[in-house]
């Protein structure tokens, strides 16, 4: 377990370690102080799954305040994961915890960090400041990312359990470093596995034994999350592993155990390709390659209109307001005459901009659905680009278990100065919408659900398609389990559809149809023309997209759905 302690009185010099605590500040081991005028003591720890900041995600943490004062008190904890080696991009969050007198408390939060992008210089670093009884407001740093990722190529966050590590780790680094490979690695405490997905939404690889593996099952439906929203698994020394059809896989790698030459699993490394390395693409959500990005207007800045505006300022308040003031012989007008003219020529240009941009704002959005009807999960990957007006203000709720990532759509985005925020209850607020910028974000979900889409057998005639997705399927292509192409219309809920015959350019015309990207973050791979497959478009309701800043008038794409078939003519 990583911890880390404050004390008020009694100091230990700060310092890095090697293995799992990365930074001990001054004024470590706990708070000791009085309470409300009563001598007592209070204690506040930190514990960490991993030991060093993801570069994108989340940082799983659980925070325990024990109280032994007769007071309750009441403990704010204020999160600050910067992104840039200069501080300019920051993802800050809050947790609050009140504790009765004499108890202690123990919370699980899962921290946001910045999310890297391909090609920048990155250090990352997790702050925190403690505020509340017994407590100064002192900004210590957690943990740091380790390494300055610069490379073409989004690093990819490797988590490696004890026994891996142990043995590999150290080689594994060196390797990396010596071949300037865009990996970094951080070894798990499997004493602590956070409850949900959230937790391991930092990492893109776990690396661990079988035997570790199994040892882990009452982790399972964490597991299963993280593998469906795009995590990829190593078991190592196991010559199988079970398949799993989300955006994520289960790789069974033989002859790089512990014990083993770590140049297999550097190699299998390489080919993996991850759900963060799209999403930090610098060039995927670009005008020329995303369609949505192309339905947006750019946000015009007429250079000649500006330089008009100044020379008309100019001219009013300079020879112009002199040449009235005298010319009426009342130079002291000039005190009031100055101040209005420039607030008039102001007013007018913010009623420009309000005509030319409007409050609010326009965007398009896109959503896809991978379900998983063995795991009862689904998959949500929403993809949104808006051009904002004025706003007044930019804060936005998001249901429990939804992440949000921006990503670039403007070539010029550089790291310019960037904050975020989230508080616990799921607000966000900070630059996510900004006043007159264009902005693009990846919002992901999975949750569970029953949905699914059978195939049944026709008794000597064609065979039929039975959903209980919530809404109508508009158009339909099933791959069967032999590889032949099928078709249907209007697929309605809890209703037999008659598939009929189709070609393979067709189908293909379809899911080329589907992409929106030239190189989807969803599904990233392996998810495309699969036998006992199904791919549906559905019509847009309410219920389906995710709700971001409601002042945005969003036009949305219609849904488009995949995944296995249930049924054993779909091959499942």
């Amino acid at each position: 377990m990583r911890k880390l302690t404050w004390r008020m009185f009694g100091a230990l010099p700060a310092m890095w370690t090697a293995a799992f605590l990365l930074w001990s500040p001054a004024r470590v081991e706990a708070y000791s102080s009085r309470v409300h005028g009563t001598s007592s003591g209070v204690e506040i720890r930190v514990e960490s799954l991993l030991d060093a900041v993801p570069p994108k995600g989340a940082m799983p943490l659980r925070m325990t305040v024990r109280n032994r004062s007769d007071r309750k008190g009441t403990w704010t904890f204020l999160f600050f994961g910067e992104g840039h080696w200069r501080g300019e991009q920051r993802m800050s969050s809050s947790y609050e915890m009140e504790v009765d007198a004499g108890d202690v408390k123990t919370v699980a939060w899962n921290v946001p960090v910045f999310p890297a992008t391909a090609g920048e210089a990155r250090l990352a670093r997790l702050y925190v400041t403690v505020s509340g009884p017994g407590s100064e407001v002192n900004r210590q740093m957690l943990f740091s990312g380790g390494d300055n990722y610069s490379g073409n190529r989004a690093p990819s966050f490797v988590g490696l359990s004890e026994e891996v590590a142990r043995r590999l780790k150290v080689d594994l680094e060196n390797r990396t470093k010596k071949h300037n490979r865009d990996v970094a690695f951080t070894t798990l405490d499997a004493t602590y596995m956070p409850e949900d997905a959230e937790g391991l939404s930092g990492l893109d690889v776990i690396v661990m034994t079988g035997s570790e593996w199994q040892a882990l099952s009452v982790y399972a439906d964490t597991f299963r999350r993280w593998l469906a929203a795009g995590g990829h698994l190593i078991l190592l020394g196991e010559s199988s592993a079970p398949e799993f059809p989300g955006m994520g896989k289960i790789h069974a790698l033989e002859g790089a155990g512990p014990d083993g030459n770590p140049s297999k699993l550097l190699r299998l490394l390489q080919r993996v390709k991850t759900s963060q390395e799209r999403l930090a693409d610098p060039g995927g959500y670009l005008k020329g390659d995303w369609e949505l990005r192309g339905r947006v207007p750019e946000i015009r800045r007429p250079f000649g209109v500006l330089m008009s505006l100044v020379v008309i300022m100019a001219a009013l308040l300079g020879p112009l307001n002199l040449w009235w003031a005298f010319r009426r012989k009342r130079v002291m007008q000039l005190i009031w005459t100055t101040p209005a003219i420039s607030l008039g020529l102001s007013l007018m240009v913010g009623v420009g901009i309000l005509f030319g941009d409007g409050f609010g704002g326009a965007g398009h959005r896109a959503l896809q659905i991978l379900l998983l009807p063995e795991q009862r999960l689904e998959v949500k990957q929403q993809e949104q680009v808006s051009r904002t007006g004025v706003l007044w203000g930019g804060g936005f709720t998001l249901p429990p278990g939804v992440s949000i990532y921006p990503v670039k759509v403007n070539p010029g985005d550089g790291p310019d100065s960037e904050r975020y925020m989230r508080a616990v209850d799921g607000s966000f607020g900070g630059d996510w919408f900004a006043n007159r910028r264009i902005q693009g974000q990846v919002l992901r979900q999975v949750r569970s659900s029953r949905a699914r889409v059978a195939w049944i057998d026709g008794e000597g005639g064609a065979p039929s398609l039975r959903s209980t997705v919530d809404a109508p399927l508009t158009r339909v292509w099933v791959r069967d389990a032999s590889g032949g192409y099928w078709t249907a219309e209007n697929v309605v809920p809890g209703r037999e559809a008659t598939l009929r015959r189709g070609s393979e350019s067709e189908a293909r015309a379809f899911l080329e149809s589907l992409r929106l990207r030239k190189e989807s973050v969803f599904p990233p791979g392996g998810t495309e023309g699969n036998r006992g497959w199904f791919y549906a478009e559905a019509g847009v309701t309410e219920e389906a997209y995710i709700d971001t800043l409601r002042p945005i008038r969003w036009t949305d794409e219609p849904v488009h759905l995949m995944g296995p078939l249930v049924g054993e003519g779909g091959g499942r």
